[in-house]
């Protein structure tokens, strides 16, 4: 019929119209799978960054912490520990403070007093300490903890203060009776100065401990090993007797420890590869260096720039040595024990009898205050390296470096190319940091008042 209309059959797509829009789809989603990777890469990057920042910041914060108190209500002579001794001042072979660490890590121990903690003595003498009102089960004393006794009738006398270690503790419903230590912890084992009638009627206060080191550990058994910044109080907190919480098998690196073999020992910061110290000393001015015969570069550190270990190995402030000026022998040789105390008032603790004259006292302008002394250390500075936990492949393998001033970084003080750690995919922040001692300064004990019942600081 004319004027009617036959309908067109449908037409799909040819072959050759499929494949080109195929193409176009592949070439879309390959741009949006690499776009896709590239920021999945990017989020994985940031996300490592931001991990090992984390950890440098968790690590430094607790190292800050700890050396603004360092030196708080006790001498100066007792703040830093920088040498491992054993009882009566003996050298613990193995037992350096400085380069002991896996991959030539340090150690940093301080001291400083707990600021709310003190009682009243009923008695005292060598072997024990009584006093009121009893401790409270917050407040129980542990094995090692270090305590201050001081005479309170007279603080100008010499040997007015004792600092020892505690071996046990018995609280009564009156009472508490300490135990101490006869071996004692180097210098914590002044306990014969306690034989003085006049500590009956004196005071003891608690001395805080913080052992900073790193240490290789599994956090699970077949777990991969992993560097840590750990912290021991040096307390047995759980009774085995394990009072500073190393690994069994330290100093090796690194052996196949588990958490359970760090004893008392709490986990600071995971990934922490390295922590390295310097102790930078009073150094005299211009003046009293040449009176005292003290040139310049001649300090009493390896390098002669009052800064222990920025150079050298195992370089740390010591005890006094004969023939520094003022005290004898000079760097390297070997400490001369006991510490003699540094708090000016008592002129009976001056290191000897020169010392005790007008020109050579042992206050502030003699020249005990400018030797290797760990009293006279004015800033501690310390760097650490962190790095990611798992190793990233994509990243070529790499080394820490040492000083790389052209890069912004400065020195991670005394360590050499021998003690780094191996080559890894791993990535690696560094965090320095400088910490002035304030409480170095004082010069005589402090006292905190106490109220009717005999608790100090309260």
């Amino acid at each position: 019929m004319r004027g009617s209309l036959t309908p067109r059959r449908a037409r799909g797509f040819t072959l050759l119209e499929m494949l080109v829009a195929m193409g176009i789809m592949g070439v879309v989603l390959a741009a949006a799978m690499g776009a896709f990777l590239a920021n999945q890469k990017q989020y994985v990057l940031h996300a490592e960054t931001a991990g090992v920042q984390a950890t440098l910041r968790v690590a430094s914060l607790q190292l800050e912490r700890a050396l603004q108190l360092t030196g708080y209500g006790i001498d100066p002579n007792f703040a830093l520990e920088p040498w491992a001794m054993g009882p009566g001042g003996t050298a613990v072979a193995g037992g350096e403070r400085d380069g002991s660490g896996p991959w030539g890590s340090d150690e940093l121990v301080v001291h400083y007093r707990h600021p709310l903690f003190g009682r009243r003595l009923t008695s005292a003498s060598a072997g024990s300490l009584v006093f009121t009102p009893p401790l409270s089960a917050e407040e129980a004393l542990l094995r090692g903890q270090r305590l201050l006794v001081l005479c309170t009738a007279g603080l100008e006398q010499a040997n007015a203060s004792a600092y020892v270690t505690v071996q046990s503790a018995a609280t009564t419903a009156t009472e508490t009776t300490v135990t101490l230590s006869v071996a004692g912890s180097f210098p914590f084992d002044e306990q014969a100065l306690l034989d003085n009638a006049c500590f009956d009627t004196g005071m003891v206060m608690r001395v805080e401990r913080r052992h900073f080191y790193v240490a290789p550990l599994r956090l699970q058994v077949g777990g991969p090993v992993r560097p840590a910044l750990l912290m021991s109080r040096g307390l047995d907190m759980n009774g085995d007797g394990t009072v500073d919480g190393r690994p069994t098998d330290w100093p090796a690196a690194p052996p196949a420890t588990t958490a359970s073999t760090l004893g008392d020992a709490e986990l600071i910061a995971l990934d922490v590869e390295q922590l390295q110290v310097a102790y930078v000393l009073n150094q005299p001015p211009a003046a009293l260096a040449a009176s005292f015969g003290i040139n310049p570069g001649s300090g009493p550190d390896d390098d002669g720039n009052f800064v222990f270990g920025d150079s050298g190995a195992a370089d740390v402030p010591n005890p006094e040595t004969p023939a520094w000026p003022g005290s004898g022998g000079g760097p390297g040789s070997p400490p001369l024990f006991p510490i003699p105390p540094l708090l000016d008032t008592p002129q009976l603790q001056c290191f000897t009898a020169e010392q005790a004259d007008s020109e050579d006292h042992c206050g502030y302008g003699g020249k005990r205050r400018y030797t290797g002394h760990p009293g006279n250390v004015r800033t501690v500075r310390f760097a650490l390296v962190a790095r990611s936990g798992p190793e990233d492949m994509d990243f070529a393998a790499t080394q820490p470096r040492l000083d790389a001033p052209a890069d912004g970084e400065g020195p991670l003080e005394n360590l050499t190319s021998a003690q780094l750690p191996p080559a890894s995919h791993h990535r690696r922040q560094r965090f320095y940091g400088s910490v002035a001692l304030r409480n170095m300064f004082q010069r005589s004990h402090f006292l905190p008042p106490s109220d009717a019942s005999g608790v100090y600081g309260g």
